[in-house]
């Protein structure tokens, strides 16, 4: 729920264990999806960088969907406004 001055040029997602994130998604609020370029090519990573289109200013919600290395379904959703 992070408020920001500007949009974000990157996304940067962090794992305790080896994640595969099957599914990456921003959309605005209304729905709008927009870009994201991945750099994990659907690999197990630790760290996923993804480089995001330009976000206008207005909420924005991150879903992403993943399976650990054991196989275990995992998901997250956060989201943030640029003003």
């Amino acid at each position: 729920n992070a408020v920001l001055t500007e949009a974000p040029a990157e996304l940067v997602l962090k794992f305790d264990k080896p994640m595969r994130i099957t599914k990456l998604a921003l959309t605005d609020r209304s729905g709008k999806d927009y870009e994201v370029q991945r750099t994990d090519q659907m690999k197990h990573v630790l760290k996923l960088v993804a480089q995001l289109d330009p976000v206008p200013s207005r909420e924005c919600q991150i879903n992403w969907l993943g399976l650990s290395e054991d196989g275990h379904p995992m998901k997250g959703t956060f989201s943030f406004t640029v003003k």
